[in-house]
């Protein structure tokens, strides 16, 4: 792999579906590993790359795009779709996937943001995707491209194997989460293990912020450290993270925040 590569953008990680040829099934094959995770209980979000036209001109929706809005929400009984100008590549799409801890992507070949799934369907096209980015596993239709991909040290199953693609994916996913909540089983968030906690991350059941250990949140007071109990890191987590959300300028998904407040010295000559 390529040392800028990335599995994860944040808390959030990311598959790729890509092809050599187009019409081979990449929706298809997405659609069964969305169904087969989300009755899993998987709380899974979808990308999809397209060269086609989204906006209807002569929609409600296209009117107010073509009037000169730059984002605009529509908002049914069954859905909310948010339309706002185009973002750069798969990584600056991810930033704003950061409350999903599971996106599948359909297409950005070469990117090099998410484990890439290939559809294969003959050796030559085998041996020219073996230098895609992230490069996971390979799907085929064909049993002896299967078996030739596991001969060169590559992951490999049949297409109509969804549902131990499906299960793959979530074990490399759980894998991921736990790696990186550092296997301190602390429990210091209520839980028994670090894995259970990544189980519940990828279920959306509770957020990465309840992790104490990921948090690391401290209080400053005059140069002494003040010890927090994880109830409270958790309390100002959500609250820190939740009000700089709203602030725009803001960069997506912040390793580090310092806050300074100055209770004192502040002239009342004025």
């Amino acid at each position: 792999m390529l040392q800028d590569f990335k599995p994860m953008v944040g808390y959030t990680v990311f598959y790729r579906i890509i092809a050599l040829a187009s019409g081979v099934g990449k929706t298809s094959l997405g659609e069964e590993l969305v169904s087969y995770l989300s009755r899993k209980g998987v709380k899974v979000a979808v990308i999809k790359h397209t060269h086609e036209p989204i906006i209807d001109p002569e929609s409600d929706t296209g009117r107010y795009w073509k009037a000169g809005s730059r984002v605009v929400i529509v908002s049914s009984p069954e859905a909310t779709l948010i339309l706002k100008e185009p973002l750069g590549g798969l990584e600056e799409i991810a930033g704003v996937m950061r409350f999903y801890p599971l996106v599948i992507a359909e297409g950005f070949r070469g990117s090099k943001i998410g484990k890439a799934i290939a559809i294969i369907d003959s050796e030559e096209e085998l041996s020219h995707i073996t230098g895609e980015p992230g490069l996971w596993m390979i799907v085929s239709h064909d049993f002896t491209i299967v078996e030739k991909a596991k001969e060169i040290g590559l992951n490999a199953l049949l297409f109509k194997e969804t549902e131990a693609l499906a299960e793959e994916i979530y074990k490399d996913a759980l894998s991921m989460l736990h790696s990186m909540l550092e296997g301190k089983d602390c429990r210091q968030c209520g839980l028994s293990s670090c894995l259970e906690l990544a189980e519940k991350i990828l279920t959306g059941a509770i957020t990465p912020i309840e992790c104490p250990v990921l948090t690391r949140l401290s209080v400053i007071v005059e140069d002494k450290v003040i010890p927090l109990n994880p109830l409270l890191v958790k309390i100002l987590g959500y609250t820190i993270r939740g009000a700089l959300a709203s602030i725009e300028g803001v960069p997506e998904n912040p390793r580090e925040i310092t806050i300074k407040i100055y209770l004192q010295g502040i002239s009342e000559k004025h």
